[in-house]
């Protein structure tokens, strides 16, 4: 110590250690936070030499598992004080470092934590820098504060990156697993001005990948959560690559070849689920959702692009706006055109206790070509489209979601195409069936491939626990009229659908059956056509084809019957095709 007469002057060095820094920092007036743990021991050291004009000084200090320095000096306290000093703060892992003092962090492995800040000026501008490591990412932010006295303004250019947008995902999602795997650098830019805690944000950019974002907004930190405020504008927003990866097919990943049955179809359909091995456990996770990360920030985006991809549905000019409070996700709209016509949903999902989510799709006047409807075995392609769809649910986990999901919806098209079977193949061949090989022939290619038009398909549907239901399905084509009925048991990814068309240019004809059986995504599909086979031997097919089986029986009712015959009509059995040509079923199963 010197000038002791004046104001005194010290030069020297300063040595502290306690057990536990939450003495220390209560002799210090500072409160530690309620729910903190034990902060461990802290030791500082340092020099130090201050006098009436200037203090400068050089510290060290391990707490909380955390190493810190300062250095620097502060001079002129008879006119506007300047600074000049340089923090660092280095600690091997900041979830620890922040469940030391009550924090519960999101994440459990943020890595390694590295800070430097610089500062430089006096208390009526201040300059600053700062780089921030964390995450295994980076943040840089340099810019001025004015005002320091009063009521400080910041003005600050704001750059963060990380080398992998999975990576830095999976610090807070571990289990993330995107379809793309190396989906690219995350880079966030700003610019941020204001005071109050209260700053607006100017040149705000993201690029996550390809995805790119810019535009214009506010953030408030005054409250729990920070507050962001925010309009954006993009070109195209994939959002595919950072979707989960579509499940393989459960079936065979061949295309399931129809089944054509001369015989009674397999049982036939009902709106029951069958008992089926349930493939669920690795369709959908039944581990529970992590829903702190909705609650780090509260948000109101609105976003505006040229398109935006999802799966394999494409929306133009879409009009996003969204909201985000206490880990209430609100979806006030994604609006837009899909196939030429209007596209709009909305929805909300609130995680603040069981997850519970709401949500409708609308598609107007849409031509969807083969994008909506699309299955492992045949699919709608073209027509105008309008869709509706309303469902809703809650659980802790996707499993869980969708086991309890409810909601009803409606669709109708009109002048497209049903792929995976010809209508108008069969009832133009109906007309001129000359052989027996036309009969053989003409259902195995006719319902193996081709192509059918079709004036309306519509339908209305039901959810009730996971199980998609409908008895009213209507198909009007060019050459037949289709009704069905089924499920579709979304848990178990199992369906069940039976269907059956009546040939309009034939009206005498009986209907055939289809029935589609088996994984949603491939399933099966069975034809019956037993009553029409028996309607064509009818119409002098029976002819012939005793030609060709010449030890057939009668098979025309008109024809006159034998002596016998008429005196034994007691015995008299109903001809059956069957019974006309031995073995002909077989050949029609192979075909």
């Amino acid at each position: 110590l010197s000038n002791l007469s004046g104001f005194p002057a010290f030069n020297g060095t300063i040595s502290a250690d306690a057990r536990d820094i939450s003495g220390p920092l209560r002799l210090a007036g500072i409160t530690p936070p309620p729910n903190a743990r034990k902060l461990g021991a802290l030791r500082l050291r340092g020099k130090a030499e201050a006098s009436s004009n200037k203090v400068k000084v050089d510290l060290s200090l391990a707490a909380a598992g955390a190493t810190t320095s300062l250095t620097g000096t502060v001079s002129d306290f008879g006119r506007v004080p300047r600074i000049d000093a340089t923090l660092t703060s280095k600690h091997k892992d900041l979830s620890q470092l922040l469940r030391a003092f009550g924090n519960n962090p999101v994440s459990r492995r943020l890595g390694p934590f590295d800070l430097n800040l610089k500062t430089k000026g006096d208390f009526s501008k201040l300059s600053a820098n700062i780089r921030l490591g964390a995450a295994g990412g980076k943040l840089t932010a340099n810019g001025t504060a004015r005002g320091l006295i009063g009521t400080p303004a910041f003005a600050l250019n704001v750059s963060a990156s990380h080398p992998s947008v999975r990576g830095f995902v999976r610090h807070f999602v571990p289990d993330y697993r995107p379809a793309g795997r190396a989906l690219g650098p995350l880079k966030v830019n700003a610019e941020l001005s204001g005071r109050n805690q209260n700053y607006s944000l100017g040149k705000f950019s993201i690029d996550a990948g390809a995805l790119a974002l810019k535009g214009t907004g506010n953030l408030d930190t005054r409250s729990v959560r920070p507050k962001l405020t925010a309009v954006f504008d993009a070109e195209q927003i994939n959002i595919n690559p950072f979707l989960a990866p579509k499940q393989r097919t459960s079936s065979s990943s061949a295309r399931q070849q129809p089944v054509i049955r001369a015989g009674r179809a397999s049982r036939r359909t009902t709106n029951r689920p069958q008992s089926r091995s349930n493939p669920s456990q690795s369709r959908y996770s039944a581990k529970p959702i992590d829903t702190a990360p909705l609650g780090l920030i509260d948000a109101d985006v609105s976003i505006a692009a040229k398109s935006l991809l999802y799966r394999q549905f494409k929306v133009d000019n879409p009009a996003i706006s969204a909201t985000l409070s206490n880990k209430l996700l609100t979806i006030k709209k994604v609006a837009g055109k899909m196939f030429d016509g209007a596209f709009l949903l909305n929805g909300n999902f609130d995680a603040r206790r069981t997850p519970k989510l709401d949500g409708r799709v609308v598609v107007s006047k849409a031509n969807v070509g083969k994008a909506l409807f699309q299955t492992g075995t045949f699919d709608i392609k073209g027509g105008v489209t309008d869709f509706d769809l309303s469902i809703s649910s809650s659980g802790s986990s996707p499993l869980a979601i969708v086991r309890r999901l409810s909601g009803s919806g409606k669709l109708n098209s009109r002048n497209g195409i049903v792929s995976g079977f010809d209508l108008k193949a069969i009832s133009d061949r109906l007309k001129n069936i000359d052989s027996v090989i036309d009969l053989l022939s003409l259902f195995g290619s006719s319902m193996q491939g081709g192509q059918s038009r079709f004036s309306e398909l519509k339908a209305t549907f039901k959810i009730d626990r996971g199980v998609v239901r409908t008895n009213d399905v209507l198909l009007l084509a060019d050459a037949a009229e289709g009704r069905a009925t089924g499920f579709a048991n979304l848990p178990n990814w199992h369906m069940d659908f039976g269907s059956q068309f009546r040939l309009i240019e034939h009206p005498k004809a009986p209907a055939f059956k289809m029935r589609a059986v088996g994984a949603i995504d491939n399933p099966r599909r069975f034809f019956d056509f037993k009553d029409l086979q028996s309607f064509l031997l009818q119409r002098g097919v029976g002819s012939v084809i005793r030609k060709i089986f010449p030890g057939s029986r009668r098979a025309n009712p008109q024809s006159a019957p034998t002596q016998q015959q008429q005196t034994q009509p007691q015995q008299q059995k109903k001809q059956r095709l069957e019974d006309l040509i031995p073995g002909v079923f077989d050949l029609l199963k192979r075909r």
